[in-house]
């Protein structure tokens, strides 16, 4: 599904994309692959709040997994979050 939601985003199909975010859940995702894609989506949606709140549970989760530290600051960046 996350794929499918990634596809709808490039095919230019915000709408159907948010519809099945909502289904997903995202925020209780911790695979390091399904987060990066998320990510990718979530960012071009304009969901920096929310790619913020599910990269620190997929941390929490992945604490050792330098891809997810590094999106993770980029999302404090994002936010302007950087005292984190």
């Amino acid at each position: 599904m996350t794929l499918k939601a990634y596809a709808l985003l490039e095919f230019g199909k915000p709408e159907e994309c948010l519809d099945l975010l909502k289904e997903i859940k995202p925020v209780k995702m911790t695979d390091p692959v399904i987060v990066k894609l998320l990510v990718l989506a979530m960012i071009k949606l304009g969901m920096n709040a929310e790619t913020t709140q599910m990269l620190e549970h997929a941390q929490a989760k992945n604490d050792q997994r330098i891809d997810i530290n590094e999106q993770l600051f980029f999302a404090y960046v994002r936010e302007n979050k950087l005292l984190k």
